[in-house]
Order: structure tokens, then sequence, then C-alpha cells
């Protein structure tokens, strides 16, 4: 509990972190994410409607190191874990709205790094409640 609230507050703080932090702070949620320590609720306090641009670099390091470095079945258990909650569908909502602008974006696909539009497709089928994907 102590940490999800030290992540809140680093959230809120994020526009005085500097590059380095920022970076570090998004590989050590991404690890976390993936190892089941925490799930993606904690990002429930995101406003995803208004969101600065060192929140926008934070969530695209986090989710395009889990994309980058976890295997499909990690992702889908990552998206699932918040699939099936009714009270995260703001969450789930915000979450899939930001993977499908600012990462499958028509400016960010010819930057997309190969492999990963599959990856964001099974989290955004998790995200649905979808549980098959391809191998």
């Amino acid at each position: 509990m102590t940490f999800q609230f030290s992540l809140w507050d680093k959230f809120k703080q994020m526009d005085s972190l500097s590059g380095q932090n920022l970076s570090n702070l998004a590989q050590m949620l991404s690890h976390v994410l993936a190892s089941k320590a925490v799930s993606l609720s904690i990002l429930k306090v995101v406003e995803f409607g208004e969101l600065d641009k060192s929140m926008v670099k934070f969530l695209k390091d986090v989710l395009l190191h889990i994309f980058t470095s976890q295997s499909d079945d990690t992702i889908n258990a990552v998206f699932l874990r918040i699939a099936t909650l009714p009270k995260l569908n703001t969450l789930r909502e915000g979450l899939g709205l930001f993977m499908g602008h600012f990462l499958l974006g028509r400016k960010q696909k010819d930057r997309m790094i190969a492999g990963v539009e599959d990856k964001i497709n099974i989290a955004q089928n998790a995200l649905s409640g979808e549980h098959s994907f391809k191998l």
C-alpha cells in the first residue's frame, strides 16, 4: 500500500522529474507490472484526458518496455488482471485510447518497433476481455 501511495505521489510530480528519473521509474513500474507485484490498477489515478508531456512519455516508456521485453502470455496476463473489474472501466478505456493514439497513431506507426503492434493488439484484446491471441 505504501508503494502504491509513493507511486501516486510520483505521478503528481512527474513534470519535475529529470529524464533519467522518469526513465528509471518507467522501467521499474514495467518490471513490477510484469512480475505481477502490482496491477495496472496502479494507474487508476492517471487522468488520461489531461496528460502532460512528461506523463505521456512515462506511459509510453512503461508500455513499450512491457511490449518489447515480455512474452505474449505475460502481456496478456498484465492487461487481463484489470479486464473484469467494473470499477476500472475508466482506466481500461483510458489505456485503450492511449495505446491507440500515442502508440498506434499514424505518426507512431512509421516509427513502430517490429512486432510491437501485434503485442498492443494482445493488450487491447485482453482489456476488452478477449482471452485468445496469436502465438
